[in-house]
């Protein structure tokens, strides 16, 4: 955040309305620089949502936030340059948070909040999120910035913090549009992971799968997962076990898909420890958080975690989880092993291709993610915890509570866990 006179006096003029209880129409109309979001937030009705609404965070991007969205070919943005009301109201609904945070709650490690914007919201092929409660968005101290985190890999900067509009109500102005989380399958295009793309490809295409994960969910007879996390093995995973996957019938394949996959739990890192949780399929799932704050799925080191998907969040690992092999002990894992020596396929060799060829997206034509710095350095999770040297005090099915918390809580964390934890990351991410 920056700290200047001009910045001062602006935040004097805006906290001049303080009393008008939730009249941002009223507030915006004093700032030039904030004149799109007037224009947006009239055209879309927001202001009489806001008049009766309390306890929540609004982030306000400045007229160049909306300029450079203009220059992206994107949905967001079409809708924008068209006035599509149910769009741009969805948009704007995504930059209203559930629930009051201060600038001076925000934690070196992130917290993920609940947008406005609902599964009842849709354009003409799909929800803009499918997650009961409303779309996820993440808030991390980065130094002595405030950043949000958003879909698409998206971080935005907040430029001016704690504008008060209002009982229970404060603005932050930041310099970028947030992104709504982008559907699975075009993640894994865009992030280059061929390997989840192709093994679910497959297994749809063959009617195997007993969900859909498919862009609209409505494309089968079979039930939509809502709510999920996805653990997403890299692709080098998938060629560690290359021969498993040649000669894998469609049941085992669809096993092995479906053991990476919770439902109706969403789990983001902050709120990991030593526990087991149900996946879709098979036997529970162990997970392990360790002294150096590195994050284990069974014997799968957690290399990136908390992805924003429109229906849950993803955390990419560096080895395929096998759901015949199930036996894990936590005092025998060491973070620093590589992964082709924690490989969960025992009779399993590797190649240097996939075995899959056939994709939901051709990735020539989705473009590819350049990574923000912080989303590879900020801590995971907050420390001390439950370490996996210690004596696990979950039971053997507990299920993991999705992150509700405050950054208040988290605010003395390990400063070196994530990037102890990024290195591996694949290459089209970087």
């Amino acid at each position: 955040m920056r700290s200047t006179a001009p910045v001062f006096l602006l935040w004097l003029a805006f906290s001049s309305f303080a009393n008008a209880q939730g009249d941002l129409a009223a507030l915006l109309q004093t700032q030039p620089e904030l004149s799109t979001l007037l224009d947006l937030a009239t055209l879309a009705g927001v202001n009489e949502t806001l008049s009766t609404s309390s306890n929540i965070t609004i982030f306000a991007p400045t007229n160049e936030a909306f300029e450079a969205l203009l220059q992206l070919e994107v949905p967001e943005s079409e809708a924008v340059r068209n006035r599509n009301v149910t769009t741009v109201r969805a948009l704007l609904d995504n930059h209203v948070f559930r629930g009051y945070h201060p600038s001076s709650s925000i934690g070196d490690v992130p917290t993920f909040v609940q947008s406005f914007v609902t599964p009842d919201q849709r354009n003409d092929v799909q929800p803009f999120t499918s997650i009961q409660g409303g779309q996820y968005n993440g808030l991390v101290k980065n130094g002595n910035d405030v950043n949000v985190i958003s879909g698409e890999l998206a971080v935005a900067n907040v430029t001016m913090a704690d504008i008060p509009l209002g009982e229970g109500i404060t603005i932050h102005v930041i310099d970028q549009t947030l992104n709504f989380g982008p559907p699975l399958e075009l993640f894994l295009a865009r992030a280059e992971e061929r390997g989840l793309n192709g093994a679910l490809t497959t297994a749809q295409s063959a009617g195997g799968l007993n969900f859909t994960l498919g862009i609209d969910g409505s494309n089968s007879g079979v039930s939509p997962l809502s709510d999920i996390t996805v653990f997403i093995p890299i692709d080098e995973a998938f060629e560690n076990i290359a021969s498993v996957l040649e000669t894998a019938d469609l049941p085992t394949l669809v096993d092995v898909i479906e053991y990476h996959f919770l439902n109706n739990n969403i789990v983001f890192s902050p709120s990991l420890s030593n526990t087991s949780v149900p996946p879709f399929q098979g036997a529970d799932l162990t997970v392990s958080v360790l002294k150096d704050g590195s994050i284990f799925v069974n014997d799968a080191k957690v290399i990136f975690p908390n992805v924003i998907l429109s229906n849950g969040v993803a955390h990419i690992i560096d080895s395929v989880l096998n759901p015949l092999n199930t036996t894990f002990s936590r005092e025998d894992i060491d973070a620093d092993s590589p992964a082709s020596e924690r490989v969960q396929f025992a009779s399993a060799t590797s190649a240097s291709t996939l075995p899959f060829t056939t994709f939901t997206f051709t990735f020539a034509e989705a473009e590819s993610y350049t990574t923000p710095a912080i989303l590879s350095t900020y801590p995971a999770v907050s420390l001390p915890t439950t370490f996996a040297n210690a004596t696990a005090t979950t039971t053997p099915s507990a299920t993991i509570v999705p992150y509700t918390g405050g950054a208040a809580d988290l605010m003395r964390p390990c400063a070196t866990a994530m990037a102890a934890m990024a290195g591996g990351f694949v290459v089209g991410m970087l």
